[in-house]
């Protein structure tokens, strides 16, 4: 299905969008689905040129990085569809804005992550998932706390100062002084360490010492299903004995794309909460992605047994 989500909407003659009529939402979604749809293999396949390259071998001959393939995409137009009605030029933009640029993040981290195990790099897959469940922490803190909206954003700012500043001793250039006013500016604005990784919490986590990202985390009230994972994942981020040594294949990854379809999921009800769109779009949107995501991981599941 390429550009049905306005259809999925538009044509559906329910009146009754009320939590508990649920299971016939969910039943005309999966019709409308199964109508308009796409074979996910000839979606999945069509992005590759070359037939003969061993993307596309792998690719045809994995239905779970099919269904993967064509659920990124499809996410994908959820998102855009819901970022164009939803989000742009609405009230309160600055906090669902910076809220879909997290979202938007996911994406290309997904994107990556699928390029990853098509090609074979089983071991990148897990450093891009350390990414995406940073992102994803961050992303929850965010919208508990949208006081921090203004500081995340300026903190990109002295973060660029302070990288410029760098790069530019290190040529022997002399702007410091320059930079130097710019990042005071916002230190007078902010806090007098906004400039440090996670300075950007200081309205909500006080001591200097607890910012950072396992203080966010708990600060989010997150499920702790992923912790091992990530722990997991941070192995492989620097070049170790283990992560040398180690050579993961396709059985090994899979328990990494499952989870990084249920933060997705996650992150897709933080912003159908956050955009507060009408009933009717909700209910029908978020039986869409359920859908989408309950057909692949049924796919990922079967091939345990």
């Amino acid at each position: 299905m390429t550009n049905g989500l306005k259809e999925l909407i538009d044509s559906c003659s329910l009146t009754n969008f009320n939590d508990d009529q649920e299971k016939i939402i969910n039943n005309y979604v999966a019709t409308f689905i199964n109508t308009h749809q796409l074979p996910i293999k000839e979606c999945a396949t069509g992005m590759f040129l070359n037939k003969n390259s061993i993307e596309f071998k792998n690719l045809e001959n994995n239905p779970i990085l099919q269904h993967y393939s064509f659920y990124i995409e499809q996410c994908k137009l959820l998102f855009k569809h819901i970022y164009n009605k939803h989000v742009r030029e609405k009230k309160n933009s600055d906090f669902k804005t910076c809220l879909s640029y997290l979202v938007s993040n996911s994406f290309m981290i997904l994107t990556s992550i699928n390029t990853l195990l098509i090609s074979g790099c089983y071991q990148s897959v897990m450093t891009e998932f350390r990414t995406l469940y940073e992102n994803y922490i961050i992303l929850s803190f965010l919208k508990k706390y949208p006081e921090t909206i203004e500081p995340f954003n300026d903190h990109f700012f002295i973060c660029s100062l302070s990288l410029e500043k760098e790069l530019a001793k290190l040529k022997g250039e002399d702007i410091s002084d320059k930079h130097s006013q710019k990042i005071q500016k916002l230190k007078d604005k902010y806090d007098e360490h906004f400039d440090d990784d996670y300075g950007w919490t200081y309205k909500v986590i006080e001591k200097r010492k607890e910012r950072n990202l396992e203080t966010i985390f708990n600060e989010s009230n997150l499920n702790k299903a992923f912790t091992l994972l990530y722990k997991e994942s941070c192995k492989f981020t620097h070049s170790t004995s283990y992560s040398v040594l180690f050579k993961p294949d396709f059985i090994y990854v899979k328990r990494f794309l499952y989870a990084s379809i249920e933060i997705l999921r996650n992150e897709f009800d933080l912003i159908f909460e956050a955009v507060k769109m009408p009933n009717k779009d909700r209910m029908l949107l978020h039986s869409f992605m359920l859908y989408l995501t309950n057909s692949l991981l049924v796919e990922i599941e079967n091939s345990y047994s």
